[in-house]
Order: structure tokens, then C-alpha cells, then sequence
């Protein structure tokens, strides 16, 4: 830049006042041309954001087919949390025993045995 060079032959004590301010407004320059930069690569964004919507909304039934065949048979619940009354099992179930003793051990599940609530952990 023609002042800038003009600012660097100058020896007067404002020279590199005004050297740091040229530097300040290139820097200003360049940052809005990145911003610049930056809307228009925003706007692309926005545009795929609205192209996926439309194809998210157009497939979803085969969306929530796929997941579900996914949940159902690919991977289903493998590990359970919470007891329940069960025929065979190393702990008892008390409600279960309770039940067992009333009706002279006709009811038949007092073992206790995690086969409950379900997660899928893989």
C-alpha cells in the first residue's frame, strides 16, 4: 500500500502509531472477508439442512421399518436389571415365596432371577 510504504520512510514519533492502526484495518479487512465466507458457508449448511429434512420426511416410513427390524431381530434386548419371580434361580423372591407358602407351594415362581427391563448393550 502506497501509505503504508509512505508511513515507513517517515520518522516523525506518530509513524508506528500509524503503522500499528494500518495493521489493525487490514486485519478488520480480513476478518469480514472471512465472515463473508463463513454466511455463504452457513447458507450451503442451510441449504443441506432443508434437502435432508425433505428426504428424512419422504423416507421415514422405511426409516422406522429399518429401525424397528434393527431393534426387533438385529439386536434385541440382552441384558436384564430387574428381578422377577421366576421357576428356576439361585435367590428367592419374597413376594413369590410369600405366595408359594399360601397356596401350599402350587404357585410355583419363588426363585428370584434379573429377566426384567431390558437394555440393549452391545
Amino acid at each position: 500500500l502506497p501509505y503504508a510504504e509512505k508511513l515507513q520512510d517517515d520518522k516523525s514519533p506518530h509513524s508506528s502509531l500509524d503503522l500499528t492502526l494500518q495493521k489493525n484495518i487490514e486485519n478488520l479487512a480480513d476478518y469480514y472477508a472471512e465472515l463473508s465466507s463463513d454466511l455463504l458457508l452457513s447458507s450451503a449448511m442451510h441449504d443441506a439442512n432443508k434437502s435432508w429434512t425433505a428426504a428424512e420426511t419422504k423416507l421415514k416410513i422405511y426409516i422406522d421399518d429399518l429401525a424397528s427390524v434393527f431393534e426387533e431381530v438385529m439386536f434385541p434386548e440382552n441384558k436384564y436389571t430387574r428381578k422377577r419371580a421366576e421357576l428356576h434361580g439361585s435367590s428367592l423372591h419374597l413376594q413369590g415365596l410369600i405366595k408359594a407358602v399360601i397356596t401350599d407351594f402350587n404357585y410355583k415362581k419363588f426363585f428370584s432371577a434379573k429377566t426384567g427391563g431390558g437394555n440393549r448393550t452391545y
